[in-house]
């Protein structure tokens, strides 16, 4: 059988007291400092995980900001046209007006330049005429 002396006892207590001693001086600062590491890590992790929410939610912001941007332009862009379009259609309206007074003067001055002419021939007609018949006659 196993016998225990004096020795044991003594062993038994050394342990104990090195155990106490080693948990002291060298396991608690580890768990400390372990501890420590732990509660960083954990925080770095938190603080990065609202970093990127934060960053997902300014990205989501500027997304939206240029969905809208990009729904402006197009609208404004649609105005635009259509202002074109009304200027383009009012333009050509007004030059077509400016184009049939031009051919209604043009038209007044043939017929003016007509009648002149008309009265013109019609004088030269009767002199021609009498000039014929003087040749004739003499």
């Amino acid at each position: 059988m196993l016998s225990i002396d004096g020795s044991a006892l003594v062993v038994f207590v050394i342990i104990w007291v090195l155990v106490f001693i080693l948990t002291k001086v060298f396991f608690n600062p580890v768990r400390k400092v372990r501890d420590e590491r732990e509660r960083r890590i954990r925080q770095g992790e938190e603080e990065a995980r609202r970093s990127r929410q934060e960053y997902e939610q300014s990205m989501e912001k500027a997304n939206q900001a240029v969905r809208q941007a990009k729904l402006l332009a197009e609208q404004d862009r649609e105005r635009l046209a259509a202002e074109a379009g009304r200027e383009k259609t009012r333009m050509i309206a007004e030059l077509n007006a400016e184009y049939r007074r031009q051919v209604e003067a043009a038209k007044s001055e043939v017929a003016a330049q007509m009648e002149g002419l008309k009265k013109e021939m019609a004088s030269r007609t009767n002199d021609l005429a009498e000039r014929i018949e003087r040749r004739l006659l003499d």
